[in-house]
């Protein structure tokens, strides 16, 4: 087993409901089978926060903000109340919704490019851009998508077709 070095490591203090919340996090990893420290998963946790802070921080300072002030409640024992589901029962949906909306919008400009790429006769490319983000998308739009692709291929074969076995005009 390896140990930190006390020049690598501090000691913090944290209050019960922010340590249970951090053990939470570590069991639902640990269900990939790997086993992580509460550092791991302190850092991965800020991470994210800080990720999803560049994209919405008013949702992040506000849960900041609840977080402390159930704290301060507990504190003063007005609120016996387990702060961290708590803060999930009031914001995981917003979260979730903020994600799913974010990610439903990537889809959508990503199938804007790839419309537009199928427009502009680069079909190839659109089929890249396509294979490349496969799993953001539903299957039902996933096959419309390739179909189109398909569709624009065959159409560009023909028309190359039809260019090389006309007569050149040159010749007259």
């Amino acid at each position: 087993m390896i140990f930190m070095n006390e020049k690598d490591a501090i000691s913090i203090r944290l209050s019960l409901d922010a340590h249970r919340a951090l053990q939470e996090l570590k069991e639902t990893l640990r269900e990939s089978r790997n086993s992580y420290s509460l550092s791991d998963v302190a850092i991965t946790a800020a991470l994210i926060t800080e990720a999803f802070f560049r994209k919405n921080p008013r949702l992040v300072r506000n849960v900041a903000g609840a977080a402390k002030y159930l704290r301060l409640q507990k504190l003063r024992e007005f609120e016996p109340v387990d702060i961290f589901e708590a803060l999930k029962s009031e914001y995981e949906e917003e979260i979730l919704k903020y994600i799913a909306d974010s990610e439903w919008e990537t889809a959508r400009n990503i199938k804007e490019i790839i419309e537009a790429l199928i427009n502009d006769g680069y079909v190839d490319a659109a089929a890249d851009v396509l294979f490349m983000n496969k799993n953001r998308f539903p299957e039902e739009e996933f096959k419309e998508l390739s179909a189109k692709i398909l569709e624009a291929q065959i159409k560009l074969k023909k028309s190359k077709e039809v260019r090389v076995s006309s007569p050149d005009d040159t010749d007259i």
